[in-house]
């Protein structure tokens, strides 16, 4: 039977056998019980023995897995073949035991389980009585019918005595398993061990074996002794003990009968045997039904009894409050949450009216509550109650009416609830009603909310104001009826905002876009955003939509988008809007196979008005000069200005390059009209470079780069020039640029040192100086001339730490000759514009002489007249402070510049040097030799001495002598610069004497 039955002692270890082993303990347990039963059969000549085997297998077959029943099922089949054929003679009716036995094994194995050992056992007597028919007797009819129809077909034997006999075995055979099985399964309910072998029931059964013994011995009528005896015990003992003393009376009833009657199988057959056992059956089956209904009643009322504990308890302990009153509102009951809210015992509020305890005490107000809420159901009515303590209590109350099950009393059970707190906290949430109210009316930012569908609920005074608009027109009705949104760029409607978002539940914004009234044609710049609004549920129940009116910011934006791409002064595009238009215009021409011209303009000696004027009137300049470039090009071009007073053309959709040139003209000529300032026309001048694309470039950097390397050029070809770039000029660019990389490397790694040209006596030929120019190591692969070297140091001002270290070398070099004791050869070092205008420069060398302690008078510093003239008040005073130092001062390449004889005038120079020009002819040309006596003779007058520059032979030397040049210096004296002054000579001797006498 299915019963679950491996909890119960007798079954444990049934369940815990593996199904290989549980087929062998099946197997032996048949073979054995129906060996045993086929040999009392064969004594008693009665089947019923046999049908206690099959009851046993049944239980055994059920206490398994039901994966496992067909194979258990198999076994039994094959055990019960084996034991039938091999003990009992007659082979058809060994096949029929086999098959009834297998067909009462699955009826009793699926029906047991499934109809009578279930809960419902004590639950209803009905349930266990039609359980108890259904899996005793319908397999027992089952099996009985067709055994009987099998045997009467095959030897003629009367049906219904055979059937009736059959029938009664079966149900005999079941009656004591099935009452073990009984008490198994109540022993699996209660959890408790069976009370088999406790004396009471030891006694019980003794009694039980010895009335059944005696009744169907001697006395008449055996069934109602033993029936009488096991009522009387089915109404004092347990169910468990009833279904044992069921069991064991069945089997000594049956022994009993058979032994003392000796009742054979014919004799079984007869109607009156058969009828003896079915008033056995009839006889043991009352008592079992009247012990489980019993069983039920009392399990009944125990739980009963739980059930009322618990609810009491569950009263009692409940975490709200609770009263009961009855019909005249008195209370009858109360929890410890009631009284404990109310402040009183229980002594001191059972017995009072509810209505006692309500405020206010007028009868009027009681009589009308009474009525209204407390003899009617009602949920959370909130009243006001009085505490112990005299103090106010508000309490939602709940009640409902309900008749006692035992005095039939009209009840009512109040549920109370401090509402305390929730009203405060409504009282807090109307405040920060009418507080977000305020809010919502006060801010600047537009409010509008909306329902689940859309229509407008509230709108706050700034969105009437921004969408001008009233708000008794808006609330109610759709939002996309009255307002529209478009995108900035398009006047077409967006969708509307508040639709989306309750379509996707989601917040939507959009950042930038129109509010417009297509009647006023007016529009206003938004952002927007509309969020979702949900109950604490979750559901979507409106939206809400902050609109600002961003008009402001974006002229703002508009604004500062204007000056990030143009410049301030001018209105020109700057430097970021040429780039970015360079590139369009690179894409576009690429695509249609186009060309476009780009012009790199710079204005000639700006510094000068803006030094001389001031910046004001540089700015006036600008600003015309911007005019003029934008009136000599079409509209459709851009004009920029980079910065300074540097200016860009982009020319797009060129024809040719003659166009290029025309404009280029064209402009020149727009800027040299004169520029009235202060009374007074300037003309401006411009050097220009031009880049053609795809020609010169293909990108704007390229095209930028070319152009400024073609305005460089037009610099350096006197300026006021149009310039188109040349491959060439890249190539002198790049050179330039290796100039100035390596020149910074050369700095970084002290690679700069001094060469050296004797400068000697004009009469004795001593030596008397040495002019430093400036070289570099071999480790620095400079390919390019002192002077190129010089040059690109001025424009970089790396002129600054050159001269610096080519000083230091200097001094470091004067103290290698006063080793050689030439204590009185002095250093001609040349110094340039930039130099002269350093308010620090002078500081700079006195700082270097005092670290090296040299004297200034050991050097000479040679300064050319353009040096001087462009800035004469800088350089005077650099020439001043000099002096001061002690150092001498030479007007260098004197003929060749201005000859200005006001500047022997001004600068107080000591020396001037006659430039190699004049000496090269001097042998040959009269005229180069009157130059040269004119300018001794202004020199003796001034006070000042010469030098000649470019002595290359000794007839040039002669000649220089007998006119009176106090200094020569050239490649007659040493025929290459070297490094090592101290080596010019071995001896004063030596180096007294011109090189062809050494």
């Amino acid at each position: 039977m299915a019963l679950a039955l491996e909890k119960t002692v007798p079954f444990a270890s049934i369940a815990a056998l593996s199904p290989l082993l549980s087929k062998f303990v099946l197997t032996g347990f048949i073979i054995i019980s129906a060996w045993i039963s086929t040999t009392l059969i064969n004594y008693s000549q009665v089947l019923t023995p046999i049908w206690l085997t099959s009851m046993i297998a049944a239980i055994f077959i059920g206490s398994r897995k039901k994966q496992e029943w067909l194979s258990l099922l198999i076994t039994a089949l094959l055990s019960y073949a084996f034991v039938y054929f091999l003990f009992l003679p007659v082979k058809l009716v060994s096949f029929i035991l086999i098959l009834n036995h297998g067909l009462f094994i699955v009826a009793t194995t699926s029906l047991a389980g499934k109809l009578l050992f279930r809960r419902a056992i004590y639950r209803h007597i009905r349930s266990f009585f039609t359980g108890l028919c259904i899996t005793l007797l319908l397999p027992a009819v089952i099996v009985a019918t067709l055994s009987t129809v099998i045997i009467v077909l095959w030897y003629n034997h009367r049906f219904s005595e055979l059937w009736f006999a059959w029938m009664v075995n079966a149900v005999i055979g079941g009656i004591p398993v099935l009452s073990l099985a009984v008490a198994n399964y109540v022993y699996q309910l209660d959890n408790e061990p069976p009370p088999v072998f406790t004396a009471n029931c030891v006694l019980s059964i003794l009694a039980v074996v010895l009335i059944t013994m005696a009744a169907y011995s001697n006395l008449p009528a055996p069934h109602l002794y033993i029936s009488a005896a096991l009522i009387l015990f089915a109404t004092f003992s347990s169910l468990t003990t009833v279904s044992v003393l069921i069991a064991v009376t069945s089997l000594a009833a049956y022994a009993t009968i058979i032994l003392s009657q000796h009742i054979t199988t014919s004799q079984l057959i007869a109607w009156e045997n058969s009828q003896l056992f079915a008033q056995l059956f009839l006889t043991l089956v009352p008592p079992l039904i009247l012990s489980v209904s019993l069983t039920i009643q009392q399990r009944l009322r125990k739980r009963l009894k739980t059930v009322f504990l618990r609810s009491q308890s569950v009263y009692k302990n409940a975490p709200f409050a609770m009263a009961i009153y009855d019909e005249q509102g008195s209370v009858v009951a109360a929890n410890d949450q009631c009284l404990k809210l109310l402040g009183y015992s229980e002594d001191e509020f059972i017995g009072n009216t509810i209505t006692q305890h309500i405020y206010p005490a007028s009868q009027q107000y009681v009589e009308r509550i009474t009525d209204e809420y407390f003899f009617s159901e009602s949920e959370n009515a909130r009243l006001k109650f009085r505490r112990k303590d005299g103090s106010r209590l508000e309490v939602d109350l709940s009640t409902r009416q309900y008749a006692h099950a035992i005095d039939n009393l009209n009840l009512t059970l109040a549920v109370l609830k401090d509402a305390s707190t929730e009203a405060q906290l409504s009282k807090e949430l109307d405040q920060e009603q009418k507080l977000l109210g305020v809010t919502l009316n006060s801010i600047s930012d537009a409010v509008i909310v909306t329902d689940k569908h859309g229509n407008i609920t509230f709108v706050n005074p700034a969105a009437t104001s921004l969408f001008d608009l009233n708000a008794h027109d808006l609330i109610g009705h759709p939002f996309s009826h009255y307002i529209y949104f478009s995108q900035s760029d398009d006047v077409s409607p967006l969708k509307d905002p508040i639709a989306s978002c309750l379509l996707t539940q989601t917040r939507y914004n959009e950042e930038h876009c129109l509010y417009f009234q297509p009647s006023a044609l007016r529009t206003i710049d938004i952002d927007l955003s509309v969020s979702p609004i949900f109950s604490n549920k979750q559901l979507l129940i409106g939206t809400v939509m902050i609109c600002r009116d961003i008009s402001e910011q974006r002229q703002s934006a508009k604004a500062i988008e204007h000056l990030a791409k143009h410049d301030v002064l001018t209105g020109l595009s700057n430097r970021s809007q040429l780039i970015d238009r360079l590139e369009h215009a690179c894409e576009r021409h690429q695509r249609n196979e186009r060309q476009f011209g780009l012009m790199f303009i710079d204005l000639d000696h700006f510094k000068r008005i803006n030094d001389s004027l001031g910046h004001e009137v540089g700015d006036v300049v600008l600003t015309t000069v911007a005019s003029r470039l934008r009136s000599t090009v079409r509209k459709s071009d851009t004009v920029s200005r980079l910065g300074g007073d540097e200016f860009v053309l982009v020319l797009e959709d060129l024809d040719d390059t003659q166009s290029l040139a025309h404009i280029c003209q064209k402009i020149q000529r727009a800027l040299a009209e004169p520029i009235e300032l202060d009374t007074i026309g300037y003309v401006i001048t411009a050097s220009i470079g031009v880049s053609i694309y795809p020609t010169d470039g293909a990108d704007p950097t390229l095209l930028l780069r070319h152009a400024d390397n073609a305005m460089y050029r037009s610099k350096q070809r006197g300026r006021a020039q149009s310039v188109f770039y040349s491959e060439e000029m890249e190539e002198e660019s790049r050179h330039r640029l290796d100039i100035e990389r390596y020149l910074r490397l050369g700095v970084e790694k002290n690679a700069f040192y001094l060469q050296f040209q004797p400068i000697v006596h004009g009469k004795n030929y001593q030596l008397e100086a040495l002019e430093g120019r400036c070289q570099w190591s071999s480790d620095l692969p400079l390919q390019c001339t002192p002077r190129e070297l010089i040059h690109v140091a001025e424009e970089t001002h790396l002129i600054f730490p050159l001269g610096r270290s080519l000083l230091n070398s200097a001094c470091q070099q004067l103290k290698l000759l006063s080793e050689y004791d030439r204590k009185d050869v002095r250093i001609a070092l040349n110094i340039n514009a930039l130099q002269v205008s350093d308010n620090n420069f002078v500081d700079s060398i006195e700082e270097l002489l005092a670290f090296h302690h040299v004297s200034a008078s050991s050097f000479i510093f040679e300064i050319t007249e353009a040096v001087l003239i462009k800035n004469p008040e800088l350089s005077l005073a650099t020439v001043k402070r000099l002096r001061e130092l002690g150092a001498k001062i030479t007007l260098d390449e004197f003929g060749t510049g201005y000859s200005s004889l006001n500047y022997l005038k001004l600068f107080p120079v000591d020396m001037i040097k006659i430039d190699r020009t004049f000496i090269k002819d001097i042998t040959t040309s009269e005229q180069d030799r009157a130059f040269v006596l004119a300018i001794l003779e202004i020199a003796r007058t001034l006070s000042l001495e010469v030098i000649a520059q470019g002595v290359e032979n000794a007839k040039q030397a002669d000649v220089l002598k007998e006119m009176g040049c106090h200094y020569l210096q050239g490649r007659y004296y040493t025929k290459a610069w070297v490094s090592n002054p101290w080596q010019l000579d071995d001896s004063a001797r030596r180096m007294a004497m011109p090189l062809s006498n050494r």
